[in-house]
């Protein structure tokens, strides 16, 4: 699906949707590196000065009675361009939602580099989860308080063919095989930066 849609503001160019994946993917019980979801970039999208950003959001649980982690990895076509680290995840019965972003952009036809965003919020029951309550109460700031920032950030390189079609898939490991360790990806959107 393409829908274009000029930028507000009287930006310099536009952000089209390339795909909207709104299918839910529920990776639990395996510790094998599983793919979340994979978003596809047209040949030749990856032109020069051109980019792609890459957004997966859906939800954690860790009922299992102890902690456990799990490890994301971002792929593009055959290069891992980022991977975090090994995230400790406190048991709980309530689930904790994250948010991967990535933008990618061409520097020539065969290299790009690209930068992430992940955001994992604490296990609540809300809707619209504060990634940062844990950081602020550690240090004694007001809940109100916006400093913090990201949970992680990311910056890697891939040596693709920009002129090929190439799929980005974004996977998850998981520490322990269980049934109540699960990440669920839940919308997935690719958008074009042009």
């Amino acid at each position: 699906m393409t829908i274009p849609v000029k930028p507000p503001h009287g930006g310099f160019g536009d952000i089209l949707l390339i795909q909207a994946d709104i299918i839910t993917t529920i990776v639990n019980s395996t510790v094998v590196e599983t793919t979340l979801t994979t978003l596809t970039v047209p040949a030749g999208y990856l032109a020069v000065g051109y980019g792609v950003r890459a957004v997966s959001a859906g939800d954690i649980l860790n009922n299992i009675g102890a902690d456990a982690t799990c490890l994301f990895r971002v792929k593009l076509g055959a290069t891992t361009i980022l991977t975090t680290p090994a995230i400790t995840l406190a048991a709980s019965a309530n689930r904790r939602k994250w948010r991967l972003a990535v933008d990618i952009l061409a520097e020539s036809g065969v290299l790009q580099r690209a930068s992430g965003v992940l955001h994992i919020s604490d296990a609540a029951a809300e809707t619209f989860a504060d990634t940062m309550k844990a950081v602020r109460n550690q240090l004694g700031w007001p809940s109100t308080d916006a400093r913090g920032g990201a949970h992680l950030i990311g910056y890697g390189t891939a040596a693709e063919t920009g002129a090929n079609v190439l799929d980005i898939a974004i996977t998850v490991t998981l520490s322990t095989a269980n049934a109540n360790l699960e990440v669920t990806h839940k919308i997935g959107t690719l958008e074009g930066l042009r």
